[in-house]
């Protein structure tokens, strides 16, 4: 079985999210929690799938290939609105740690 390279990202590098669980606008981090997708704002966007679960105040998420189905590809920490951003948005920042 072939597998096509998910598109790169910077570690530690936090990227705005301008979706969630198919909503325009994330107004909480259980958006990021179970089986879902969000978007992330990067030269473009990216659409990252997967399960996420609380892990203290953030949500820790595991992007998986094949739309959210196949094996891990990498790990995001998504932080909310408080605190993070002068713009009151969502953060997904890739973690290299497993």
């Amino acid at each position: 079985m072939s597998f096509l390279s998910p598109e790169p990202v910077i570690s530690g590098v936090p990227y705005p999210v301008t979706s969630a669980a198919g909503d325009e606008t994330p107004g909480s981090l259980d958006q990021f929690v179970g089986s879902t997708s969000f978007t992330i704002q990067m030269q473009g966007l990216l659409v990252v799938h997967g399960c996420g679960s609380f892990d203290g105040k953030s949500v820790r998420f595991y992007e998986k290939d094949h739309n959210g189905t196949g094996r891990d590809i990498r790990v995001w920490r998504i932080t909310g609105p408080a605190g993070n951003d002068a713009a009151g948005r969502f953060l997904a920042c890739h973690e290299a740690a497993w």
